[in-house]
């Protein structure tokens, strides 16, 4: 099956999904807070459908009604074992898919309760790295196999007084590879006297604000304001994808369910790199107001860039495109952590700018991609690629980074659309 793409410019109103990295932080947590939970616009993001699955195999009572958008977590981990019929300790199977967060946070989770446990990943997630989390693991004595499909055994056991009051302790953890083993252990164990210290935060530090943020009003909101309701706000990385159309080949887009630009968010910063880099009036950009977010086509032409992606991973591909479309040649650095991504997805950036005659180079050694935008002064590049078939990676972000170059251009089909399911279920459905 392919999704045709046709060439014309974007002018409309769309609604794109909730965030799916707020979802599964608040999933977690209510996972482990003993009482009612109510979780309203869950993102309804394959990784969020498969870690509720998880967790309703482990004993959870989680009620979704899909018209209203809430969950409801009634129960909480590892309470919850109670409710499975677990003979001769047997390891329940969970398949958590190739989701970075469904697969660590889980892994994290589990580790709280005592039954035998058996995770299964898909896809890259087998080559992940995921050791320093199963190695943090083992110091609260937590029997766990290094590599997937992995077993582990609980329960986490933390130091205590002599009294049994659980003593606070520091422990460091290696956040070169991923922080994603910080944001895990921060969730699982929020209840805990533990203070996990990031060691070596290379990349996506806006990841653990994020856990910190939302741990700490998680809390406040139930034991404070004594409300145990949470909203999950409008995703920006899938706001970056509408919004970098319109800037360079649309007339505008409105996101009907964003009334606010949620800087916590690290794709937020598309917005401050747009203002930084190419407007001196940001209005004519984007505003903000009853309608929802409204982001309007650049009447300038934008100059080349130069960003340090470290703190938004995510963000390239959409960089990337308006970067194609701009004046002189830009670089996106620190990039090299999206070679473990759903794809390799250096490569098959620099497949797409290929494919579209985009002149690029990837210096691995700087860690750092050059692109020559095609846009000169007082001229818009006609001459526009024809239509083609692409044949997607299992990669969301680079499916939908090639549906923006197929509208600039010609057209053409996309195949193994289905796997932008990951993070916007309905993006083609939005986007046409």
């Amino acid at each position: 099956m392919n999704i045709n793409v046709s060439n014309h410019p974007i002018n409309k109103s769309i609604t794109v999904p909730t965030s799916k990295s707020h979802t599964n932080r608040l999933l977690i947590l209510a996972s482990i807070y003993p009482e009612t939970v109510i979780i309203k616009k869950f993102s309804h993001s394959t990784d969020v459908l498969i870690l509720i699955d998880c967790l309703k195999k482990i004993g959870l009572e989680i009620e979704i009604d899909n018209i209203n958008e809430t969950l409801t977590i009634k129960n909480s981990f590892p309470n919850s074992e109670n409710n499975l019929n677990n003979l001769n300790d047997l390891p329940i199977e969970l398949n958590a898919g190739d989701g970075g967060t469904t697969n660590r946070f889980l892994l994290a989770l589990l580790s709280r309760g005592s039954c035998r446990y058996k995770l299964h990943a898909n896809n890259l997630m087998l080559s992940r790295p995921i050791l320093e989390l199963c190695n943090i693991l083992r110091k609260f004595s937590v029997d766990i196999s290094d590599t997937y499909p992995l077993e582990l055994k609980g329960p986490a056991i933390f130091e205590q007084n002599k009294s049994g009051t659980e003593v606070k302790v520091e422990v460091e953890v290696d956040c070169s590879l991923s922080t994603q083993f910080l944001s895990a252990l921060m969730l699982a164990f929020a209840d805990k006297k533990i203070n996990f210290v990031a060691k070596n935060a290379l990349s996506s530090v806006p990841y653990i604000d994020l856990t910190t943020n939302t741990v700490k009003n998680f809390y406040h909101n139930l034991k404070v304001k004594k409300n145990n309701v949470f909203e999950v706000p409008a995703d920006f990385s899938s706001i970056a994808y509408p919004a970098a159309l319109a800037l360079i080949c649309g007339d505008a887009v409105t996101i009907k369910n964003c009334h606010s630009i949620d800087f916590i968010q690290a794709d937020a910063q598309l917005f401050n790199i747009i203002s930084e880099n190419f407007s001196k009036n940001i209005n004519d950009l984007y505003k903000i107001d009853s309608s929802g977010l409204r982001i309007n086509k650049c009447i300038q032409k934008f100059s080349a860039i130069e960003v340090d992606c470290l703190p938004f991973p995510d963000l390239v591909p959409a960089l990337a495109f308006i970067c194609s479309y701009s004046i002189g040649e830009s670089k996106l650095k620190n990039i090299k952590n999206l070679k473990f991504k759903e794809s390799n997805r250096i490569t098959e950036i620099c497949r797409v700018l290929t494919i579209f005659n985009i002149k690029h180079k990837y210096d691995d050694y700087k860690d750092e991609l050059s692109i020559c935008g095609l846009e000169r002064e007082g001229q818009d590049n006609k001459k526009k690629i024809t239509p083609l078939d692409f044949h997607s990676p299992t990669d969301h972000r680079i499916a939908m980074m090639t549906y923006l170059f197929l509208r600039k251009n010609s057209g053409g089909n996309i195949y193994n659309w289905e796997c932008v399911n990951k993070s916007f279920p309905n993006f083609f459905n939005e986007m046409f």
